[in-house]
């Protein structure tokens, strides 16, 4: 019983003691307090006219002088967003950046994350310090003492956001600062995001593409003994075999390509102009019929045999009837055929024509001697062909993809500056002027194209002699054992016949082989400098510079690629942040609140407790104690309610939940 009395007593003692009457005036007890507005929160009221001279000087503070650092800190972070879509828009589409410092290097990505990580830190102070500060306008109104409780978590990190979110059911400007804390855990991965690397080609200015053309071809110093008839005997020797290899490659799916330097394998090419072989046919199957008739030995199925009676050239062909042809070949140089070429008189470098009848079955080989004799019969389809080819400048794109070089002609130019018009008195030629080359002149060719001018060519004109044009005609058309003859299915083996006409005759697409040879002859052109000098030198990589293409090497390169939808997470953040700060600033001076904001010292200096509030119990009697735990505290808050005065005190008071009719709201 005496212990419960003592224990009473010094409760008693130790409440009463801070808690000083407010009708008491100044005394020497209360001495050591200077005079002022903090006083009279703490109790001591003192001079009202003093308290009152100090309260203004208080309310005279700007109060954007105490968000300067708020301020500032959105700054910060605007200036920090800015910075980064800056250089974001600087390398947009361009190659990663890096920056090196001695032996460190920093990358775009190092940039980001230390601008985003500046971004955040500023973006969370002036947001933390508003929900601080919207807590005591929170307070205008008389609220539980827990809520401070609920405000300061909020301010510290998003945990506390979302219970403040709760709390205030999202109807308060504070709720905007809890959404901002929330939502800026987020930030990093959006940053992230923004950024892409995408691999793509890109040029190397360290390295070289190179590839050649032929601004000239010298086939020879003069035609054998004048003649051209028999120049064919003095070809160079890859030019033959160019030809003849273009004889067999109707079956190729890829041709062989100029001399050319890729080293990435990766390669592009301005368009160029270079000297060429060209050639152009012409089907010209309806020209030609099968004369079908009954057969004088039974044994035999209807024979069939070619006829041309609309055209002369390929009649001349066809003069000795026979069943067993299956393909008659015929060159010429094209002075015989006036009237079948006209459309090709504008044509300077003429070489020649080829023309052809191929049957291509089905066949008969009934009452044959041997299964492999078979004639033509009436259901054998065929088809007829002329080819001509002829000197031309042609402008090409190449290019070389996965180490593929492949070539695409763009447009030829075949008229030369110094032709002169011919065979305008054959009476073949119906008055057409004819500016075929004279094979027995002594003159050059000269091909100036129009868009053979400037880069990447070196030069714009083309020049090819005479001789040279007779030597090639006369490999083309003159010699015998290229593409001339008749082929006959009447034979133990099956076929006989030139050699060549019979290879032509086996090939899957005899139209592609005659137009590959133009091809090979215009890569054996384009060669030829530089195997003369591969040739003086041994070595295979070396291009003749005189006749270079440079071009471009491309390799595959990282880019950086921005996705500019994902920042706007964080431009809206900021925005919303200017709104919150703009808001509490707002709400601040019309309530009239202090400037408090997280600043602990606010309830020493500007709480008023009741005095019921103070001394009143906080759960069973004699629980007091209990007060020295978090959770017992803001159970003991829960009964306590607090109100922030506006006007001259600007303090807090604190009363008990039972006292709260008696407060004005």
């Amino acid at each position: 019983m005496e212990h419960n009395q003592r224990r009473t007593t010094n409760h008693h003692q130790i409440a009463r003691k801070p808690v000083p009457q407010a009708t008491v005036n100044a005394s020497s007890n209360n001495s050591s307090l200077p005079e002022g507005p903090h006083t009279v929160l703490l109790g001591h009221q003192g001079s009202r006219s003093e308290a009152n001279k100090k309260s203004k000087t208080v309310g005279k503070s700007p109060i954007i002088q105490s968000l300067l650092f708020e301020v500032l800190s959105l700054l910060l972070a605007t200036a920090s967003l800015t910075a980064l879509i800056a250089i974001l828009q600087k390398y947009d589409g361009k190659q990663s950046p890096r920056w090196t410092f001695g032996r460190l290097g920093v990358t775009l990505n190092a940039i980001v994350s230390v601008l985003s990580t500046v971004f955040r830190a500023a973006l969370l102070v002036p947001v933390a310090e508003s929900i601080s500060q919207l807590c005591w306008v929170w307070f205008i109104n008389p609220r539980p003492l827990q809520d401070i409780c609920f405000y300061d978590s909020a301010s510290r990190g998003p945990l506390g956001s979302i219970r403040l979110l709760f709390r205030l059911r999202f109807f308060h400007f504070a709720s905007i600062g809890a959404v901002i804390t929330v939502l800026a855990v987020a930030l990093d991965p959006f940053f992230q995001q923004s950024i892409r690397y995408e691999t793509a080609p890109a040029a190397d200015s360290d390295s070289q593409a190179l590839t050649t053309v032929a601004y000239t071809y010298d086939a020879g110093n003069s035609k054998v003994s004048g003649e051209v008839g028999n120049s064919y005997g003095v070809i160079p020797y890859n030019m033959k075999t160019a030809i003849y290899s273009g004889v067999l490659s109707s079956d190729l799916v890829t041709l062989p390509t100029p001399p050319y330097t890729c080293p990435s394998g990766a390669c592009t090419w301005d368009p160029f102009s270079t000297l060429s072989v060209s050639s152009q046919c012409v089907d010209l199957t309806s020209h030609v019929k099968l004369n079908c008739s009954p057969p004088n030995d039974p044994t035999y199925d209807t024979m069939c045999t070619f006829v041309a009676p609309e055209d002369t050239s390929f009649q001349a062909m066809l003069k000795v009837p026979t069943i067993w042809r299956v393909l008659s070949m015929k060159p010429s140089d094209g002075r015989g055929l006036f009237s079948e070429l006209q459309s090709y008189a504008n044509i300077t470098g003429f070489l020649g024509t080829v023309q052809w009848i191929k049957a291509n079955g089905p066949f008969s080989n009934k009452g044959t001697p041997s299964p492999l004799s078979k004639y033509l019969i009436p259901e054998t389809t065929f088809g007829a062909v002329r080819c001509v080819y002829y000197l031309s400048v042609s402008q090409i794109r190449a290019e070389v993809v996965d180490g593929i070089y492949s070539e695409r002609v763009l447009q030829e130019y075949s008229f030369s500056e110094n032709a002169t018009a011919k065979y305008l008195n054959k009476p073949e030629a119906n008055g057409t002027n004819f500016y075929w080359p004279d094979l027995w002149g002594n003159y050059s060719l000269i091909y100036k194209p129009p868009f053979a001018k400037g880069l990447p060519n070196l030069n714009d004109t083309f020049v090819v002699h005479t001789d040279t044009l007779a030597i090639l005609t006369s490999q083309l058309v003159l010699n015998q054992n290229l593409f001339n003859g008749t082929v006959y299915s009447q034979s133990n083996s099956g076929l006989s016949g030139p050699e060549m006409p019979s290879l032509l005759f086996q090939a899957s697409n005899t139209t592609r082989a005659i137009q590959n040879v133009a091809k090979y002859m215009t890569t054996a052109m384009r060669a030829n400098a530089s195997m003369a000098l591969l040739q003086a030198q041994q070595n295979s990589s070396l291009v003749a510079q005189g006749s270079v293409i440079r071009g471009t090497v491309w390799l595959q390169k990282q880019f950086v690629s921005v996705k500019w939808a994902w920042l706007s997470f964080p431009i809206a953040l900021l925005v919303l942040a200017v709104i919150l700060l703009t808001a509490t600033f707002v709400e601040t001076s019309r309530k009239r609140v202090g400037l408090w904001q997280s600043s602990p010292l606010t309830l020493f200096f500007h709480a008023r407790v009741s005095d019921e509030a103070a001394f009143g119990n906080f759960g069973k009697e004699g629980e007091r104690g209990g007060l020295d735990t978090v959770g017992a505290m803001q159970d003991a808050a829960m009964g306590i309610y607090a109100k922030v005065t506006g006007g001259m005190g600007r303090r807090i008071e604190v009363f008990r939940k039972e006292d709260l009719k008696g407060r004005s709201c």
